[in-house]
């Protein structure tokens, strides 16, 4: 289509703007979106990458106007289809949910504040973690995250070894399905979530915060799926999570099946706790919340570690508390 912008000629199509958006990762939507190729772009955006203009160049009526010409998909937000806001811990801010996702249940949150701050308290945690990162031991500690090869937009056999260290086991046929899914949707994804994103910081996200939640889901649905097993009681679900910490470890928490039932505080439910659109939350308040972070400084402090990351130290904290926590209990009812 012919068209006068900013009083330059373009010739355009929809594949031009399809080409122009790809590698790139979507802003924020204020008012106006356009669909390209399944994914809602602010229509001033799509149309600046098109044409190399500054977005300042147009309004944005033209712009609905010019890709709706092109036979594309052309919407507005409305207060209909606003997104549900997630609290962080800080009781200040917010960040936007998914279309669908369902925010967690102010009990749930505090529930797992209350059972973070007891796994995070005093000389028994300190000692915790100074075992599980002592390098003596045998303990994962800064090995998951510092073993080399971990490239930012592939999965490795790096990422696979680093996984089990976590007391994972990859099968061979898995690990090549995971491999080859990285050269397809898998990878795409990685480009689109940044390395540094921050779970403490969403609303800032290349895109938002609900299309990086929407790109993080996807992304562990994708693992979770080609490491599913026919064991009735596979932990395929517990290994993409790890491996999704893996290569985003600002972003997602190392979730497995011990700390999910400490912070609930029973057995895992549907819909609750377990969830990755639940953790998330969780964890996001969890991880943002002052109590947490005062506590966190000072175990940094205490075991003389360099763990940079307070995602990982929290991970840390609340998996030793809830498996060696288990253990004690389980000793004291043998005890006769």
């Amino acid at each position: 289509m012919h068209f006068t912008l900013a009083k330059q000629e373009f010739d355009l199509t929809a594949q031009d703007v399809v080409d122009a958006v790809r590698g790139r990762v979507p802003e924020t939507i204020r008012d106006h979106w356009v669909d390209v190729d399944g994914v809602r772009w602010p229509v001033k955006q799509a149309l600046a990458l098109a044409t190399g203009l500054e977005p300042t160049a147009f309004h944005s009526q033209t712009s609905r106007r010019v890709l709706a010409d092109l036979g594309m998909t052309v919407g507005a937000e409305s207060a209909e289809t606003a997104a549900t806001q997630a609290v962080y811990g800080d009781g200040v801010r917010t960040f936007a949910l998914p279309r669908g996702w369902v925010r967690a249940r102010q009990e749930v949150l505090d529930r797992a504040l209350a059972a973070t701050l007891e796994a995070l308290a005093g000389d028994a945690a300190t000692a915790r973690l100074s075992s599980y990162y002592d390098p003596d031991s045998n303990y994962a500690g800064l090995l998951f995250s510092d073993a080399d090869d971990n490239a930012e937009h592939t999965i490795t056999a790096g990422d696979l070894w680093a996984v089990t260290t976590l007391s994972m086991k990859i099968e061979p046929r898995q690990a090549r399905l995971v491999f080859d899914a990285t050269s397809k949707r898998a990878g795409a994804l990685l480009h689109a979530i940044p390395h540094d994103t921050a779970l403490s910081d969403l609303e800032h996200a290349p895109g938002g915060s609900a299309a990086t939640l929407e790109r993080m889901d996807e992304l562990q649905g994708i693992f979770r799926t080609l490491l599913a097993t026919d064991e009735k009681n596979s932990n395929h679900w517990v290994f993409a999570a790890k491996l999704c910490a893996r290569k985003r470890p600002h972003l997602f928490p190392v979730r497995d099946n011990a700390v999910c039932r400490y912070l609930a505080g029973h057995a895992l439910k549907t819909g609750g706790i377990g969830s990755f659109r639940v953790d998330i939350q969780v964890m996001a308040y969890l991880i943002t919340h002052p109590a947490v972070l005062h506590e966190l400084t000072r175990l940094r402090d205490e075991i003389e570690v360099p763990v940079d990351e307070d995602l990982k130290l929290l991970d840390a904290a609340l998996w030793t508390k809830a498996m060696w926590g288990a253990t004690k209990a389980a000793a004291a009812q043998e005890t006769p």
